[in-house]
């Protein structure tokens, strides 16, 4: 079951508008930051939530250029991990 489903990760990822992003970290230098849990909107991926250790959710409707405050409610153990 792993195995299968590494593959179809592998096969979405090959298929995404996102596969050469390159990652990096552009966090306050003064101070760390841990992110939880990122979710893209189903039917819109422009739209980009983002989960942070302190609880904090924040919110993009324009692909990632500027993020703000989510107007939902954060409780503490959104991450599934």
């Amino acid at each position: 079951m792993r195995i299968k489903s590494w593959e179809d990760h592998q096969k979405l990822k090959q298929k995404s508008i996102f596969k050469n992003l390159k990652w990096r970290s552009v966090e306050p230098t003064f101070q760390g930051g841990r992110i939880s849990s990122v979710v893209v909107h189903p039917r819109n991926p422009y739209e980009i939530y983002v989960a942070v250790g302190a609880g904090n959710l924040w919110k993009t409707k324009n692909n990632g250029t500027v993020y703000g405050p989510s107007s939902h409610t954060v409780e503490y153990g959104i991450d599934d991990t």
